[in-house]
């Protein structure tokens, strides 16, 4: 067995959905940072030439590791060298298989993107309700954190086969790109939403790539007038966001810190890796006294046998333990992109219980739990974060109309950037 990667070990016994047994993964020390868990770099070498500095001090976070260097830089020859680093793990060029994901997650790779790609938009909603947003492609692919339901286990970004994290250093070309997608957007009377953390965590490889440090001064810029920047994070190194905080009187305005939370028991048991739960509000608060806007998101939802008490204790914790006063809250409920997704996690967890329900496809992006049993879990979260805050604005994600309609929700007024994209509304799930 390959170190780090999991693997099935016989037949999967099936067991109760969602049960309270210990997890089997708990970790004395949270969160996992990247030098603990990256052995292997690959770079490119064009991108070495141009980024010399830049390169180098990113490899000062892995002191122990020795990078390689290629000249043919393309999907073949990554996925050839991770074959190399993991020739147990199965590598192959139609899917990721779940052995190829767990080396992926200590295969970091460092290049460029095409200034095109360095920011791309996000123009599918798939029939989910959702503003249209850019992603910034500085990081993306793939995380050191374990989240067992993670949908970058089976994401195939840009038909790139191979898994590891990516790293895109070419950082000016990116600033400018955002810059020019800004500016349009003004002249045209509409305001930018910029988006980081869904394809990699921002926060967690901030201290390696040190992009918030480089693009913070250039966000007072007029082309940013009404551009924000969405930082998702499961992270707690929050270092870099208070200095710009402190530099830039802009930063604040601009930059939109956010948590994905989740109750303390579904943290540690199925978030393998990540700052713990306080850790993540902590710093939350942190940034909300330096002047952020933060944003809270209470995501996935799981109905495991006490998820009520603790989803319940869970916001009790963000309002009142932690005092926040979140722009927006978000909530939403455990769900899968594809049938292979659920079979990668079993595959990578066997040992786990997230996946012993029969998911339900009720519309053309997502396999839920059922209908009726996530509006109660949704509604539980959000009647009691109106008991702490009435005004409080809340939206759910990565869901449909109907969702939003049996929930008293305006989607309208849950984001900052653009009116819904055309597609989120003329889809429904299935009655």
């Amino acid at each position: 067995m390959i170190e780090g990667i999991e693997t099935n070990n016989g037949g999967r016994q099936r067991r109760p959905p969602y049960s309270n047994m210990r997890c089997h993964t708990m970790e004395a020390t949270r969160p996992r940072l990247p030098c603990q868990t990256i052995k292997h770099i690959l770079i490119d070498g064009a991108t070495l030439a141009r980024f010399p500095d830049r390169c180098a001090d990113i490899l000062k976070s892995f002191p122990d590791v020795k990078p390689e260097i290629t000249d043919d830089f393309c999907d073949q020859t990554i996925a050839h060298r991770l074959k190399a680093a993991y020739p147990a793990a199965e590598i192959t060029d139609q899917k990721k298989t779940a052995s190829a994901v767990s080396a992926g997650k200590r295969f970091l790779v460092i290049g460029s993107a095409e200034r095109e790609k360095g920011v791309e938009k996000f123009i599918d909603s798939k029939g989910m309700v959702c503003h249209g947003f850019f992603h910034i492609m500085v990081m993306n692919n793939g995380c050191v954190y374990n989240c067992q339901y993670c949908f970058l286990q089976q994401h195939i970004w840009d038909k790139d086969v191979s898994s590891h994290i990516r790293l895109n250093v070419n950082y000016e070309d990116i600033a400018d790109r955002m810059r020019e997608l800004a500016r349009q957007r003004l002249d045209a009377g509409q305001a930018t939403l910029f988006h980081t953390g869904i394809l990699l965590d921002y926060l967690c490889f901030e201290p390696v790539t040190h992009f918030l440090e480089f693009l913070a001064p250039r966000l007072g810029d007029s082309d940013f007038a009404r551009s924000n920047i969405d930082m998702w994070s499961k992270g707690n190194d929050i270092n870099a966001l208070l200095v710009a905080a402190a530099k830039y009187p802009w930063a604040t305005r601009v930059i939109l810190p956010g948590w994905s939370v989740n109750s303390i028991y579904a943290a540690d048991r199925y978030e393998i890796g990540t700052a713990r739960t306080r850790q993540r509000l902590a710093a939350a608060r942190q940034l909300q006294d330096a002047g952020y806007k933060v944003t809270i998101r209470i995501d996935p939802m799981v109905p495991y046998r006490n998820w009520r008490t603790d989803y319940t204790d869970l916001v009790d914790m963000i309002f009142g333990e932690f005092g926040l006063r979140p722009d927006v809250v978000f909530v939403s409920s455990l769900r899968f992109d594809e049938p292979d997704l659920i079979e990668t996690g079993r595959q990578r967890f066997p040992n786990s219980d997230l996946f012993s329900c029969d998911f339900l496809k009720e519309d053309r992006a997502k396999y839920r739990i059922p209908f009726v049993q996530r509006m109660e879990l949704l509604r539980t979260v959000i009647n009691r974060i109106r008991r702490h805050r009435p005004e409080q604005v809340v939206g759910v994600c990565k869901e449909n109309v109907k969702t939003w309609r049996t929930l008293d929700l305006d989607p309208g007024k849950c984001c900052l950037a653009e009116p819904l994209l055309a597609n989120t509304m003329d889809q429904f799930v299935l009655e």
